[in-house]
């Protein structure tokens, strides 16, 4: 940059490029490592449709593609007043075919866009039939096909963040999905907000979890919020009053039952009756999270949540319901015990159980040589499903069994917990 240093000529800047526009297949050489990273961009002057690309290349490349955006703030129908846009926190809008923040596969004439080597060595062909004269040229699409739950927040009415759920035949509960979009730090450095779907262990963090289109137990997905402003020594934890907003798509499962439920509080919010929940982050009653130091020019990606992260306060809970034939919901017929989930476990896991009537019900977890380690639940409960966390910090890793007295009815099950 000739002008770096001058004061003048800041960016954005323009330059005239002469020559006839490509209309070829172009190839381009991936990061080697599979699920390595690669930056590429749209080398026609015109509209380009990422999803034939995708199917030009076979298993070379991830189903979802990532698209930076300088003034991103979570969600742009989230909140109902606008947000000045000095104020954002930018961030990557993504798509998997399905859901995300891009809104399509189609990209802009000459727009960098973030691709997943699935394959060792790969090079990518970009055909010339991708290109989609008829489509819009602008920097990203605004489709209304979000997903079936757009979960935004947004801390002192600035900052914002989004994750998503979408459902699809290749969906996944308790491994990744090829539709799983992950969850990156901005590379903007200012203040932020970092929402994420987080794994019970090690692993990537999401801003998109692709479930199975049907489920036959319930789902916890734990949902991680934190937030961080430029300080003297770099990124510091951010405080203020948070405001968690979502919406369901109508295409969301009349069947399911959804929850935000703070472990923290032990208060439960039902997704479909209540749209926003209001909180404060960043006193000492929060739990200080990991930051990235983008002073030492660290990752901007959290796809590494550590087992012996302190449990996250907030998750997500799906509660599929049984039907008729006719489509009303119904009670269930009969007590169930499904398995923990997730399983095998790190320090915590979810128990679901249903009942088809009001009863006494006794939840324990026992050692395999039947000593009793904790009693969950000790009261009547009404028909319907029911969730308890179980936190199991204090154990050893092993094996162990849960038992379910519903009235007259035992049910048991085991469970493996892995330190």
């Amino acid at each position: 940059d000739d002008e770096y240093g001058s004061g003048e000529g800041d960016f954005p800047k323009n330059w005239a490029v002469q020559g006839l526009p490509l209309t070829i297949d172009v190839s381009i050489d991936l990061n080697p490592a599979i699920n390595g990273f690669t930056l590429i961009g749209n080398p026609y002057n015109a509209p380009l449709d990422l999803g034939q690309v995708i199917d030009a290349n076979p298993g070379m490349i991830s189903d979802v593609v990532y698209i930076y955006d300088h003034l991103f703030n979570g969600d742009d129908e989230a909140f109902d007043d606008d947000v000045d846009i000095e104020l954002t926190s930018g961030g990557y809008r993504a798509w998997n075919g399905f859901a995300g923040g891009l809104g399509g596969y189609t990209i802009a004439p000459f727009q960098a866009v973030l691709v997943e080597s699935l394959e060792e060595n790969a090079q990518l062909t970009i055909p010339a039939s991708a290109v989609d004269e008829e489509g819009d040229p602008s920097f990203y699409s605004s489709g209304p096909e979000k997903g079936l739950l757009t979960f935004s927040a947004r801390i002192n009415d600035k900052q914002a963040a989004t994750v998503h759920v979408s459902v699809g035949e290749d969906g996944t509960i308790s491994s990744q999905s090829p539709k799983d979009i992950y969850a990156f730090y901005p590379i903007d450095y200012r203040t932020f907000v970092h929402l994420s779907l987080i794994p019970e262990q090690s692993g990537p963090a999401f801003a998109l979890r692709h479930l199975p289109e049907q489920l036959n137990s319930a789902v916890e997905l734990p949902l991680s919020f934190s937030s961080f402003t430029p300080g003297d020594e770099g990124l510091e934890q951010n405080q203020g009053s948070v405001e968690f907003v979502w919406s369901l798509n109508d295409a969301f499962p009349d069947t399911w039952e959804i929850y935000l439920k703070d472990h923290e509080t032990g208060e439960k919010t039902d997704l479909r009756t209540q749209k926003t929940f209001t909180f404060f982050y960043g006193d000492d009653s929060y739990p200080e999270v990991a930051k990235p130091d983008m002073r030492k020019g660290e990752p901007f990606i959290s796809l590494n949540h550590k087992v012996g992260v302190p449990d996250s306060r907030w998750s997500l809970q799906i509660h599929p319901m049984v039907t008729s034939a006719t489509g009303p919901k119904e009670l269930p017929r009969e007590v169930v015990l499904s398995q923990n989930y997730p399983n095998p476990f790190n320090p915590s896991t979810t128990i679901s159980y249903q009942l088809p009537e009001r009863t006494e019900v006794r939840l324990e977890v026992f050692t395999m040589l039947g000593r009793q380690v904790a009693v969950l639940v000790n009261d009547a409960q009404p028909a319907g499903v029911h969730d308890v966390r179980f936190d199991a910090s204090a154990l050893s890793s092993g094996m162990y069994i849960y038992r379910l007295r519903a009235g007259d009815v035992v049910k048991t099950r085991k469970m493996l917990f892995i330190k």
